[in-house]
């Protein structure tokens, strides 16, 4: 009779490498680490197109999707402050911020609740309904809302500003292209761990 020691698969449970805060001080503390990470990917947005805020790639989107579907999305304050800070810090007028601050917010907060909605909690992007669910509600559907919000204030002001599509494109493309890139790195590095087959 053969004594197994190991069993024929073994099989981890996925632990989130960041969980949830537990307490209010360790609430406070998630929250002010989102704020610093996002005000970093403001300043690498800015400084990487010559201090504009219509960039190639917006990190602090990408950064917000993942922060937002790890830790839930209660942590938002940690995204608003961290951009609004870093965009007043860099010389932006409050306006401006303010009206930057809220579309980088609302374009990662509401497919978080979305997501959240429908049940979604794989940030190890192991199931392909995931997957898709991700692509078409977050990468897709923040970058609208953002778009579209963005376009509504060009159009409020629009004895100051001109709203043209090459300038809406650009927006939306920062947006998705830190979406699709930056957002799934973060949560699969960051995230729970895979399952093991």
């Amino acid at each position: 009779m053969a004594i197994q020691l190991l069993p024929e698969r073994i099989s981890l449970p996925p632990e989130p490498r960041i969980s949830s805060a537990r307490t209010p001080a360790g609430y406070l503390v998630q929250v002010l680490i989102l704020a610093a990470v996002c005000a970093a990917g403001v300043f690498a947005g800015i400084q990487t197109n010559g201090g504009a805020t219509v960039a190639p790639m917006w990190p602090p989107t990408g950064i917000a999707i993942a922060g937002l579907l790890i830790l839930g999305p209660g942590y938002w304050p940690g995204v608003t402050a961290g951009v609004m800070l870093a965009l007043l810090g860099s010389g932006h007028g409050m306006e401006r911020a303010l009206c930057a601050t809220t579309q980088t917010t609302l374009e990662a907060l509401i497919p978080a609740l979305a997501l959240h909605r429908m049940g979604w909690k794989d940030a190890s992007f192991e199931r392909l309904r995931d997957v898709i669910r991700y692509l078409a509600v977050a990468a897709l559907g923040g970058p609208l809302i953002g778009t579209g919000f963005y376009a509504g204030y060009l159009a409020w002001h629009a004895d100051t500003y001109s709203v043209t599509a090459p300038l809406l494109l650009a927006i939306f493309l920062g947006s998705f292209t830190s979406m699709v890139l930056l957002g799934p790195f973060l949560m699969t590095w960051l995230g729970p761990r895979p399952s093991l087959p």
